[in-house]
């Protein structure tokens, strides 16, 4: 926990964005954003003309595409604008040109610039009249606080302090509390390089930014400004919700199949080492389902690669019905640091009674690309102590280690009544399988049972001569 949101006076990158739906990807890219100012023309005065570049990031041929361009103060009054102008077609990869100008136009400090074309738009900002533009989020953040800066009117006052007012915008679904500002001072150096010669960081305004909005507020940095400064920089900080925050909630789609909804993540242990995860499955299928497992495997992007750093298969006691909506509630043991999760259903249909009839042997592995434990036998002791006979298969086409199951056995109420925890001391490689027993003491009367594994991932490995 603690993460912060860092927005540079850039512009933050945002999660999602481009198109005119949340989620879409951008088809287009702006670059080389540059313009000049003719103070004095023949039949007027402070002419800006700006060009700028179009690319076409697709593979396919973008027709129809126009341009936009409003300029805007510091403090977000537009000045100038909208500017347009019609690029016709751009090839796969391609680049188009773009050059719009305008009269008498005052000195501004930020600009957006719409990229239409047929299905879809694309608004992309900065809050400099220098900088290059950032895509700009459609839709809000879910489950999180981000904030940056979309523009400001700062300078040097008399007593050699910046000050002015800055212009913040809140892009994420929940209320931004603990904001900062921090100013970063830069001098000219060697071969045109900057040079980092001090830095700022104070409370911005009253450290709250209300989800969604955007405000202004004043700024004063008490320090005079380095002798050296050539220019400088302004970005945001805010504490940022947690990733567990970030990946609650969701709403059932409807659909025709098992779905899981309302999702909860919450880190739990005394290290906070491990995740308690809770979610409502609902049953889209005309019939009931049985023997339902939920997988979930959670994933960690790293320098643009994404690596799944767990797994973990949760059984559900009892059939679903046609319908039916259940909750799922399982603890992920020992869950390291990761920024998505997939998840995925295994079941049979029909009833119990019409499963063991058609299959009255002892169960068998059913050759999932999974990490599978079945219970070949479950037996009480005079002693109350309950055994059960156990196998697991390894069906994924990597190695799998630390292979844990945890046993519950449940009271007629669903509640747990005793549960045992058995970790394997070997690894399993694709498509091995291992037997081995767990015994539940004082397990006695149970009236069903369930279970749960985590395994670690481990290299992938060829599987039947694959290189």
């Amino acid at each position: 926990m603690g993460l912060a949101a860092v927005c540079l006076l850039l512009g933050a990158v945002p999660m999602v964005v481009g198109g005119e739906k949340e989620g879409a990807t951008n088809k287009v890219a702006i670059e080389k954003w540059v313009y000049s100012r003719e103070r004095k023309t023949i039949k007027s005065s402070n002419r800006v003309i700006v060009n700028f570049t179009v690319k076409n990031v697709t593979d396919k041929a973008l027709k129809g595409v126009s341009v936009q361009v409003t300029l805007f103060s510091g403090l977000g009054q537009k000045v100038a604008g909208p500017l347009r102008q019609n690029l016709g077609s751009i090839k796969p990869k391609g680049k188009a040109a773009a050059r719009v100008s305008a009269n008498m136009v005052p000195a501004f400090g930020a600009y957006e610039v719409v990229v239409s074309y047929p299905g879809g738009k694309e608004t992309w900002y900065s809050n400099s009249d220098r900088g290059d533009p950032k895509p700009k989020a459609t839709g809000l953040a879910e489950n999180t606080a981000r904030v940056v800066v979309v523009g400001h009117e700062v300078a040097a006052n008399r007593a050699g302090q910046l000050a002015g007012q800055v212009r913040v915008r809140n892009e994420g679904s929940l209320e931004a509390k603990d904001v900062k500002v921090q100013v970063t001072y830069w001098a000219a150096g060697r071969g045109g390089k900057r040079v980092k010669i001090g830095e700022w960081t104070g409370k911005l305004g009253n450290g709250k930014v209300p989800a969604g909005k955007e405000i202004v507020v004043p700024l004063r940095v008490p320090r005079r400004v380095p002798r050296s400064m050539k220019t400088f920089e302004i970005r945001a900080i805010c504490a940022e919700a947690g990733m567990e925050a970030q990946m609650s909630g969701g709403e059932f789609a409807n659909i025709s199949d098992l779905e899981a909804a309302h999702w909860q993540f919450k880190r739990s242990g005394n290290k906070q080492q491990d995740l308690d995860v809770s979610c409502d499955v609902r049953n889209g299928l005309k019939g009931a389902a049985r023997d339902i497992r939920l997988n979930i495997s959670f994933y960690k992007t790293d320098k643009g690669k994404r690596k799944k750093v767990k797994s973990f298969a949760h059984t559900m006691k009892g059939p679903l019905k046609a319908g039916e909506v259940a909750p799922a509630t399982f603890t992920v043991k020992g869950m390291p640091s990761y920024d998505g999760y997939e998840c995925a259903f295994e079941y049979g249909t029909g009833s119990q009674e019409q499963a063991a009839a058609k299959n009255p042997v002892a169960p068998t592995f059913r050759k999932m690309k999974a990490v599978e434990v079945i219970y070949k036998e479950v037996t009480t002791r005079g002693d109350g102590t309950v055994m059960a006979l156990c196998a697991a298969r390894n069906g994924l086409t990597h190695q799998v280690k630390d292979v844990a199951v945890t046993f519950r056995l449940l009271k007629q109420d669903g509640s747990l009544l005793k549960e045992a925890k058995k970790t394997l001391s070997d690894p399993l490689l694709p498509g091995e399988d291992a037997s081995f027993v767990i015994r539940v003491p004082g397990g006695k009367g149970f009236a069903s049972y369930d279970s749960q594994v985590t395994f670690v991932q481990g290299k992938t490995v060829p599987v039947n001569g694959a290189p």
